[in-house]
């Protein structure tokens, strides 16, 4: 069930980022992020009810491997600061408008 969630966000995730749109692209990059990031914490296979941190002493077999939430929670701040460095952006390309391309076309018509 958590891997068929996680296709369906990163499918929604591209299906935004090809929109093209300036907030299709920021809701693309956030739902791509937290489908990758719930691939990346299905596949390590958690057990319910079991912590990723054991006592001294106690047997190991009993807990989570702590690495795949460690790499997920890397990756949910770095995802954080994506979105907003992707929304400053935005921001600065709607202030500017849109930009005209010609200045291209003339340069290939001289050579």
């Amino acid at each position: 069930m958590i891997t068929l969630c996680a296709v369906v966000l990163i499918f929604l995730g591209l299906l935004f980022l090809l929109r093209g749109s300036f907030v299709g692209i920021a809701f693309g990059l956030i739902l791509l992020g937290n489908g990758i990031n719930l691939t990346i914490f299905a596949g390590s296979k958690p057990r319910l009810g079991m912590f990723a941190f054991v006592d001294r002493g106690a047997a190991t077999s009993l807990s989570n491997d702590p690495v795949p939430q460690a790499l997920v929670l890397t990756a949910i701040v770095i995802g954080f600061a994506l979105l907003g460095f992707v929304v400053a952006l935005i921001r600065k390309v709607a202030a500017i408008g849109p930009i005209d391309g010609s200045f291209m076309k003339e340069e290939d018509a001289d050579e």
